[in-house]
């Protein structure tokens, strides 16, 4: 795996190395959901928040993704007719 601390960097690696698994660093700078969001659209498998984020925040975002992923999973039963 490449791990990386730059977007360009990572965009670069993505093109040329498609198969190679691609990590970012602390110092990437990710603090929130649209960050996250943002690398995996790039590419990215693995992403580590920036060191500056608290636990408080950390907790938040935790739950901010779990409703996110608990909206998206009810969405795709919807759309495949999947009842619980």
């Amino acid at each position: 795996a490449f791990i990386v601390a730059d977007i360009g960097l990572l965009l670069k690696l993505k093109k040329h190395f498609p198969k190679v698994p691609i990590h970012t660093s602390t110092q990437f700078g990710l603090h929130c959901k649209d960050d996250i969001t943002l690398i995996k659209e790039l590419g990215a498998e693995r992403g580590i928040l920036a060191r500056e984020v608290t636990l408080d925040e950390l907790r938040e975002l935790r739950d901010e993704l779990i409703r996110a992923v608990n909206a998206q999973t009810k969405n795709k039963q919807k759309v495949l007719g999947i009842k619980k």
